[in-house]
C-alpha cells in the first residue's frame, strides 16, 4: 500500500535528506499534518490536497521528482512579459520598401553591346 510509505522507519532521514523537504520538518503545522497522515493513511488524499509538501514528501519517499510549484502561467510576474517580447508577439515584422535596396535589373543579352 501506498500510504505505508510515511510510516517506513527511514521517512523522517530521507525527508531530512533532502534540501527541499528538509525545511518542512521544522514547521510544526507540516509535523502534525504528517503525523495524522502516518495515523490515518486513508487520509492521504485528503492531506494532500490540503497540503501540497505532502505530495513533495511523497515523491521524495518514493524516489520519483514531483514538482507542487503553481501552474504554468501562474508564477509571479508570468503576466509581464519583456516589452520586447510582447511586442514581437503583438506584431510580425513587417519589411518597409525603403529598408530593401532596390534590385537591379540586369540588361538582356540582346541589349548589350
Amino acid at each position: 500500500q501506498l500510504t505505508k510509505i510515511f510510516n517506513s522507519p527511514d521517512a523522517i532521514p530521507k525527508l531530512a535528506a533532502n534540501p527541499k523537504t528538509a525545511a518542512y520538518l521544522a514547521d510544526s503545522n507540516f509535523m502534525n499534518t504528517f503525523k495524522l497522515l502516518q495515523a490515518n493513511p486513508s487520509m492521504m488524499s485528503t492531506l494532500m490536497q490540503s497540503d501540497p509538501r505532502i505530495i513533495e514528501c511523497f515523491g521524495v519517499l518514493a524516489g520519483v521528482n514531483i514538482s507542487t510549484g503553481p501552474p504554468a502561467g501562474n508564477m509571479p510576474g508570468d503576466d509581464e512579459e519583456e516589452p520586447e517580447v510582447a511586442k514581437m508577439q503583438e506584431e510580425p515584422k513587417k519589411t518597409k520598401e525603403a529598408d530593401v535596396a532596390p534590385m537591379e535589373e540586369e540588361e538582356a543579352p540582346e541589349k548589350k553591346k
